[in-house]
């Protein structure tokens, strides 16, 4: 696997660089967000369609999105594709101690204990499943603009 992630990793940054892509050169952060959501839209698509085959081309999309945007960051100085493998590994780790540490705990435990992770974080508290929705709509909502809605 890590083969196939370098050589995702290495294609995206050739493609970001001043003599790569004329297109993929001069995107910014800002500029993928909307290939991003499509892509992720296309892919709960394929997983509601339960086409395995739809799903794997669509999930490449996201992940070849999502390794861009890093990439961009990168190429901007701002943190490094490892720095986010990294984190969200610790991430991971940090928040299933008992896979990690061997601890066995119930559902309810796990919950009441992924709940002080996440404010031990910083996190804030739950959104509910509404507020949650509410933002998304406001994210596709700022997004109207570049489709000329």
């Amino acid at each position: 696997m890590a083969d196939s992630f370098n050589k995702l990793y290495e294609v995206i940054k050739t493609l970001i660089a001043p003599d790569g892509c004329p297109w993929d050169s001069v995107q910014t952060p800002e500029s993928m967000k909307r290939y991003l959501v499509e892509e992720s839209f296309e892919t709960l698509e394929a997983i509601n369609e339960k086409d395995a085959e739809h799903a794997k081309e669509e999930l490449g999309d996201v992940i070849m999105n999502a390794v861009e945007i890093a990439a961009l960051y990168e190429k901007q100085g701002k943190f490094s594709v490892d720095d986010v493998l990294d984190g969200a590994a610790e991430k991971l780790i940090r928040r299933h101690p008992h896979v990690f540490e061997k601890k066995e705990m119930t559902l309810d435990q796990l919950n009441v204990q992924w709940d002080k992770i996440k404010k031990s974080e910083g996190k804030k508290e739950k959104l509910s499943h509404e507020e949650k929705f509410r933002k998304m709509q406001n994210l596709l909502d700022s997004l109207a603009p570049e489709y000329g809605i």
